[in-house]
């Protein structure tokens, strides 16, 4: 796999409190999306988060799952914990925002909220020359966190690029946008070029491209490539 990816200042491997410290009014959640290198993250909604339902299983995967719920919903901070557990919090909160993202990204507002990251470019552009800078999509290959990083998928020649270490993304596990969102995206969008080898995998149910509904977005074409500055 080819690698691709935009250049970010930030040292990725930074886990200090601080970074996580929302201050004013901005709530945990627009603080954590707003990290330079997080850009690919769309911001879940509280009301989603607030649904015990929609977070079923994820208690299996954080030891400190409720203090880490408490901070993503801004209730606690970081701070107010004891020290000898605040380095092993903040992992635990990045990785259970992470979760809860993969879900929220393949309900109808996260796919909005994400379709609209697609169309402005900022995932980045498709490395073969061929594509003409078309826009991409991050895509994990797996569901399960820790197996891999969040990669690069482009519709239109059907690859997955890996992202270099240093762009935007690249520290940012395969499992917070998990398998099946590019897919979902893709047959939401009408009149988008895809690959011929293109098999929409729903779930990990591979399902026909003629059997899906129509696209719900309706861009022109030129919707879908990046201009280069």
């Amino acid at each position: 796999m080819e690698e691709r990816g935009r250049q970010t200042n930030q040292s990725f491997n930074d886990d200090s409190s601080e970074e996580l410290d929302n201050s004013f009014d901005e709530t945990w959640i627009e603080s954590y999306c707003s990290l330079d290198g997080n850009e690919f993250l769309c911001e879940v909604d509280q009301n989603f988060i607030s649904d015990e339902f929609n977070l079923y299983g994820l208690r299996a995967f954080i030891e400190h799952y409720e203090q880490a719920l408490d901070i993503i919903s801004s209730k606690t901070k970081i701070q107010s914990y004891d020290k000898n557990i605040r380095g092993q919090l903040i992992i635990e909160t990045k990785l259970l925002y992470g979760l809860i993202h993969q879900r929220f990204i393949v309900t109808g507002s996260g796919l909005k909220r994400m379709y609209e990251k697609f169309r402005r470019g900022e995932f980045g552009a498709c490395p073969r020359v061929l594509c003409d800078n078309h826009a991409v999509l991050p895509i994990g290959t797996s569901n399960i966190p820790y197996l891999s990083k969040t990669k690069l998928f482009c519709p239109r020649c059907g690859e997955i690029y890996s992202i270099p270490d240093g762009c935007c993304g690249s520290n940012l596990d395969g499992a917070y946008f998990g398998m099946t969102f590019p897919h979902l995206l893709m047959l939401n969008v009408s009149g988008i070029k895809k690959a011929d080898k293109f098999k929409p995998t729903i779930f990990g149910f591979e399902i026909a491209s003629s059997s899906a509904p129509s696209g719900r977005y309706n861009p022109t074409r030129d919707s879908f490539f990046v201009v280069k500055n």
